[in-house]
């Protein structure tokens, strides 16, 4: 996935925790949507893929990386988030 690069180039935002948690899809997109128009945050996002980690998936897929299972996490990840 891509990061935030030399040129502040950010290639996906990955909302999680808390508020994200909930499984209501209408919810989840006005809370995404309210994310994509913060002003401080617009001239990031207007191009940006906008994912929510419903699942919390994010967190256990950063502790199977941060354990060196790399291959694990890609798994998780692609299952259940970037699916």
């Amino acid at each position: 996935m891509p990061g935030t690069g030399a040129g502040g180039d950010v290639g996906l935002v990955v909302l999680t925790g808390g508020v994200f948690r909930q499984r209501d899809a209408a919810g989840l997109a006005a809370v995404a949507a309210t994310v994509r128009r913060d002003p401080v945050l617009l001239g990031v996002l207007a191009q940006v893929e906008v994912r929510v980690d419903s699942e919390s998936v994010l967190a256990p897929a950063g502790l199977l990386a941060s354990h060196g299972r790399h291959a694990a996490a890609r798994s998780v990840l692609a299952e259940r988030l970037l699916g």
